[in-house]
C-alpha cells in the first residue's frame, strides 16, 4: 500500500524462510504454497486468515506485511519463536507474544473493515455531493485539489497526526475513483 504497487510479485522485505530450506519471496509463491497444502489444512481458520491476507496485499489493499505476519501465523510453535525473536525463548514467552501478536492482527483486521466502511460511505456522499453541482467531475476535482493542499499544509482538521505517504496515497486513488463511481451511476 505504501509504494501503491499491486499484483502477485511484490515481493516480500524479508523472505519468509521454510522447514525445507526454501523461501517464499513473492506473494504467488506464498499463494502457490498455500494452494499444495492438503485441503483440510487449507481450510483452517490460521491459512484462511493467511489468505486474506495476501489477497488484500495483491489488490493493494492490505499491508505486504500484514500477508508476511498472515502467513507465519500458522507456523508451529517453535518456529514462531525463531520468527519473532531470531533466539531461543521458553514455550510460555512464545505463546504470550504469539497471542499479542493475534490480538494485534484482529484489531489491524477490524480497523481495516471499519475504514472500507467509511470509505464507502464517504464515496456515496461525495457522489451524491458531486450530482447537486452543474459540473459533477469539476466538483470532484477541486475537491481532491483543496484536500491535497490541506494535506501539504500538515495536520489535519487540528490532529496531531503527520500527514503520511499511506494518506496521500489513499487520497490519489479515493478521488479518481469518486470520478468513475459517478460515471457509472450519473
Amino acid at each position: 500500500m505504501t509504494s501503491g504497487e499491486v499484483g502477485w510479485s511484490r515481493e516480500f522485505d524479508d523472505p519468509i524462510p521454510l522447514p525445507n530450506g526454501r523461501q517464499l519471496v513473492t506473494l504467488k509463491d506464498t499463494a502457490d504454497y498455500i494452494m499444495k497444502l492438503p485441503k483440510a489444512e487449507q481450510d483452517l481458520e490460521e491459512w484462511q486468515t493467511a489468505i486474506h491476507c495476501l489477497l488484500g496485499a495483491a489488490e493493494g489493499r492490505d499491508f505486504l506485511m500484514h500477508a508476511r505476519i498472515g502467513v507465519t501465523r500458522p507456523a508451529p510453535a517453535e518456529k514462531r519463536r525463531e520468527k519473532v525473536t531470531g533466539d531461543h525463548m521458553s514455550d510460555e514467552e512464545a505463546e504470550a507474544i504469539w497471542e499479542t501478536l493475534k490480538e494485534i492482527a484482529g484489531v489491524v483486521a477490524q480497523a481495516q473493515a471499519f475504514n472500507r466502511a467509511n470509505n464507502s460511505i464517504l464515496m456515496e456522499v461525495v457522489r451524491d455531493l458531486a450530482k447537486t453541482t452543474p459540473d459533477p467531475h469539476r466538483y470532484i476535482s477541486d475537491m481532491f485539489e483543496r484536500v491535497s493542499a490541506r494535506a501539504d499544509q500538515g495536520a489535519i482538521e487540528k490532529e496531531a497526526h503527520q500527514v503520511t505517504a499511506e494518506f496521500r496515497d489513499a487520497i490519489s486513488r479515493f478521488f479518481p475513483t469518486a470520478g468513475k463511481n459517478l460515471k457509472k451511476t450519473g
